[in-house]
């Protein structure tokens, strides 16, 4: 038995493929809730900056000097903005230092992912597929930046898949700094923000845990059709 998060994969001639999706934590908070158990404001734009649970030395490194150079002031068209940014453990001395002088800038070396996800309007994320159906789960848009050394380049497909489904933005690891930029006061835009939002809820697919259980049940009965375990 095969169960695959994505069409795309079901699509192949793979016997027994079955679409049933990425479990993840199906919990979520009311934002305001979310926002202060993570320390921040009620009222900003609110983006998330996420490498994975241990971070991505390359976004630590490139995104706070490109996120200064988009938001001097901590605004964008007269608006409040926030960024949480979760380094991970191993870079959270390093990251630190350079956004010190942002009020507005906050990191961590982990964040509570439901609170965080909770509390984004937007985030930059890599594009592994708990991360992009958590994002779903949430509909929170993102602009994902794929790891280009993952096996078979398969976080550049997952996030060619969401972008196709009008639920985020590809932004390759090599054209980042001339492009992130751009991406990111596109996908701010309250307009495109919310039609981004509106696809990712409708990607979502809740109930993968249970649907991947029970056709794990099903082959298992099929094998042992005398067994009552």
């Amino acid at each position: 038995a095969v169960g695959t998060s994505y069409q795309e994969v079901k699509g192949l001639d793979v016997n027994k493929a079955a679409l049933v999706g990425m479990p993840v934590r199906e919990t979520r908070l009311e934002r305001g809730a979310a926002l202060r158990q993570l320390g921040l404001q009620d009222g900003p734009l609110t983006l998330l900056v996420m490498g994975g649970s241990q971070g991505s030395l390359f976004l630590n490194e490139n995104v706070p000097g490109i996120l200064e150079g988009i938001f001097p002031s901590g605004l964008l068209d007269g608006r409040a903005v926030q960024v949480l940014h979760q380094t991970g453990p191993r870079w959270i001395e390093q990251v630190t230092p350079r956004v010190a002088h942002l009020p507005w800038y906050h990191v961590s070396p982990f964040v509570d992912a439901v609170a965080a996800w909770s509390a984004a309007d937007l985030a930059i994320t890599r594009a592994g597929t708990g991360t992009l159906a958590e994002a779903a789960f949430h509909g929170v848009p993102l602009i994902m930046v794929p790891l280009p050394e993952s096996a078979e380049n398969h976080q550049y497909h997952n996030a060619v898949a969401v972008e196709r489904a009008g639920a985020g933005r590809v932004v390759e690891q090599k054209v980042l700094p001339e492009t992130l930029e751009k991406v990111v006061l596109e996908c701010a835009a309250p307009g495109k923000r919310a039609a981004m939002r509106d696809a990712a809820q409708k990607s979502a697919r809740p109930g993968a845990a249970a649907r991947f259980a029970d056709l794990i049940e099903v082959h298992l009965r099929r094998a042992s059709p005398t067994s009552h375990d």
